[in-house]
């Protein structure tokens, strides 16, 4: 009889257990089925770790930018930073970024239209810039001038590559369309494709193209369609029909990257500026945003006929240090846009520590040549303050140089005009005529203007 009552004893918790589990399942699933699926998006952010909480961040020891990366010497003035430091650092550089193909065999410049522009305040020219290498192809792509007409002198100069043709920098009906492949994309209300008809975007980036503000303040501009010169696409049967293929591989045996082949064809149009007589060489500044502020930077770097180089919200493997795990890092950008760089940067995805520069080492190349660098409250994914915590940390190399006017990080809240230069504003990743009145300001202040 006690066995009995046992048994029963027993059965009937086996099947209050089974009732409370069949519950507490449903309750699971329930909420499992309720809760927010995880898009596609926080999935990768998840995958490549991306951190937005600065309780968060860690930032390593940064190397010295004082030091030789090879032979641990280090520079206590600015001759031996010059000949000891700096051409390791420039090798490192070059390692993740793959080198810039040679000078070409043979160039030549065709001004394939020209005219007067703004109520003949400019002149507007339009050239194509033909390259050679050491194969049967001559390439080319073009560039669009403004220059003050009435300038006094000789203008000095912005260079700043364009997203989607010269047609679209400003409403101008004379600048000729693009002819080539051109990245998708959404400007404003309008969703750009490669098969879009070049007038039906004419003008559309002309907040981020202040030309004739420019012209006002004495300044020429130059620009050309990056994608002319490096289609912006991971998709090798289109990006492999790049300028670079004027070289054979025995000419240029390395990873043929876009930042790096961007870069190369600004020097040609640095080329171009010393051909002009318009144009003060000497007073050359490179600007560039997003991707094309990483470019400005590399291009500035390598090429010191450039006067000036100005980062916009350039981010990772731009201005913003790598070993700051906050916001964009070297695993994200290395797996959605490896062909803007050398392999060698793969190696450190969530290994930045072991990176043997970084990026405040990258802004101390420019020096003693100035060096801006924007931020925008909002761009998180450019991390701000790590971006003003690189240029901070390049100071001791302008110091070297006799610099002052250098700024702390006391900067992330007031703008700052010196030796280099940094500013923040509100906002998200974009180029503003607010950035550019910074930008003019800086350049004033280092270049004068022909007026």
């Amino acid at each position: 009889m006690g066995f009995m009552k046992n048994f029963i004893k027993v059965v009937m918790a086996l099947f209050i257990c089974a009732n409370i589990s069949s519950s507490l399942f449903a309750i699971s699933s329930k909420e499992e089925a309720s809760a927010p699926k995880k898009s596609s998006w926080d999935l990768w952010l998840e995958k490549h770790r991306i951190n937005y909480d600065e309780n968060k961040v860690i930032c390593g020891t940064i190397p010295d930018p004082l030091v030789n990366v090879h032979n641990g010497f280090k520079a206590d003035n600015a001759l031996d930073w010059l000949e000891k430091v700096r051409p390791s650092i420039v090798e490192e550089v070059e390692k993740l970024y793959s080198p810039r193909p040679p000078r070409p065999s043979s160039m030549r410049f065709e001004v394939v239209e020209s005219g007067e522009a703004f109520g003949g305040k400019a002149i507007r020219k339009q050239i194509r810039i033909y390259v050679k290498g050491d194969t049967e192809k001559e390439l080319s792509f073009g560039v669009l001038m403004y220059v003050p007409k009435e300038a006094k002198s000789v203008s000095p100069v912005f260079i700043n590559m364009n997203y989607y043709g010269n047609h679209t920098i400003i409403a101008d009906p004379k600048i000729l369309t693009t002819q080539f492949w051109i990245r998708d994309g959404v400007v404003g209300n309008c969703e750009i494709k490669n098969s879009t008809p070049p007038d039906d975007i004419r003008g559309i980036r002309a907040s981020r193209h202040p030309v004739e503000r420019l012209l006002d303040s004495g300044f020429a501009y130059l620009t050309f369609c990056y994608c002319e010169v490096f289609p912006d696409t991971s998709d090798v049967s289109i990006n492999s029909n790049n300028i670079s293929k004027i070289f054979s591989d025995t000419a240029y045996p390395y990873k043929r990257s876009a930042i790096s082949i961007w870069s190369w064809a600004i020097s040609r149009v640095m080329d171009y500026i010393e051909s002009d007589s318009l144009l003060d060489k000497s007073r050359v500044a490179v600007v560039g945003h997003s991707r094309h502020g990483k470019t400005a930077l590399l291009t500035g770097a390598l090429d010191t006929r450039f006067a000036m180089a100005i980062s916009n919200g350039s981010g990772s493997m731009g201005a913003k240090l790598s070993r700051r795990n906050y916001g964009e890092n070297i695993s994200s950008i290395s797996d959605k846009y490896g062909y803007w760089f050398s392999d060698e940067l793969k190696k450190y995805a969530f290994a930045e520590d072991k990176m043997p520069i970084d990026q405040h080492q990258l802004l101390a190349l420019m020096a003693p040549r100035p060096v801006y660098v924007e931020s925008a409250k909002a761009d998180r994914w450019a991390d701000p303050k790590g971006q003003l915590t690189a240029l901070v940390a390049a100071n001791p190399v302008y110091e070297l140089f006799g610099a002052k006017e250098l700024p702390t990080m006391a900067n992330e809240t007031v703008p700052f005009c010196g030796n280099t230069g940094y500013h923040i504003r509100e906002g998200r990743h974009d180029l503003t005529y607010e950035d550019w009145e910074y930008f003019i300001k800086f350049a004033k202040k280092h270049f004068g203007t022909a007026q």
